[in-house]
């Protein structure tokens, strides 16, 4: 049982979520994605696209309940377009290589009540590659079930305390953190990542890999901007070496891998750190000198 404030104790039903889907030239994943979504009997499936031009409008098409376009202006705002419209009691937002079953949306929702505000679940690489190996390693050390600070996709809560306190839209490269930070400062939230296992499909190489901690890089940055004017000396120093910390020395000083995994994952490790400052300090020296 879950307990809604605004619905009083009702049965969790996977049939009351909608799932909003932003993309954005992802042909690779976004059709297994809403298959996916179809076959686990969600309400209804939100997709908005960013001005695809590789087919992926023609998918969404083809699954999609609700098809909405996103003028490029952040992830923050796609997601928001997508939360605008989903009538559902619960609200997924997913990323477009994310697979899902039936069962494990179903665990993801017996975590939410009246203070466990957001869950998301672990996810695992459905990759052989190399470096898929590598961030399965990675993940297992770093996201594993329990209570967290914040939480990223994919993301489930109540819909309408979505729609109430929603995501940042300058949070152009992403917006998770953000709003975990408000959500606890707003009303006590509390965000677990639960035992449910979500599919992240797709070949993981090494330009996708810079892509996306350099985009974690940027995330770090705009949140640190936000947020450090009303942060004592001490938190800012923490949010300075969060990468440092959480992406290069809890995993190697995890118990959830053993020390050849360690080994295996170490530079892995040191390039995602790497990765992720190196974002930080462009976008700081662009500040720096107000460069567009």
């Amino acid at each position: 049982m879950i307990i809604d404030n605004n619905s009083g104790t009702l049965p969790a039903q996977v049939n009351q979520i909608s799932a909003v889907v932003c993309c954005l030239d992802s042909i690779t994943s976004i059709e297994e994605c809403l298959k996916s979504l179809k076959e686990s009997n969600v309400k209804e499936i939100i997709v908005v696209d960013g001005g695809s031009t590789d087919g992926s409008l023609d998918v969404a098409k083809k699954y999609a309940d609700i098809l909405l376009k996103d003028e490029g202006r952040g992830l923050g705002n796609a997601r928001n377009i997508g939360l605008r419209r989903a009538s559902g009691r619960y609200v997924l937002h997913s990323g477009p290589d994310n697979s899902y079953k039936e069962k494990e949306l179903l665990k993801m929702l017996n975590y939410i009540d009246g203070t466990v505000m957001a869950v998301s679940s672990k996810t695992i690489v459905k990759s052989s590659g190399y470096l898929g190996k590598l961030l399965n390693i990675y993940k297992k050390a770093r996201f594993f079930p329990g209570e967290k600070n914040s939480i990223g996709t994919p993301l489930l809560c109540f819909t309408q305390t979505m729609q109430d306190n929603p995501f940042d839209e300058s949070q152009r490269w992403s917006d998770d953190a953000e709003l975990c930070f408000r959500w606890k400062k707003l009303f006590g939230a509390r965000f677990v990542i639960t035992n449910a296992e979500v599919g992240e499909i797709g070949d993981f190489g090494f330009l996708e890999l810079r892509t996306r901690w350099r985009m974690y890089g940027s995330s770090d940055f705009q949140v640190y901007q936000s947020q450090s004017p009303y942060w004592t000396w001490r938190r800012k120093i923490e949010s300075i070496f969060y990468p440092l910390r959480n992406e290069l020395l809890a995993p190697l000083v995890s118990s959830r891998i053993t020390m050849i995994e360690k080994m295996r994952v170490l530079p892995f490790l040191l390039c995602i750190t790497t990765l992720r400052y190196f974002s930080w300090l462009k976008l700081s020296i662009m500040g720096f000198f107000k460069i567009d």
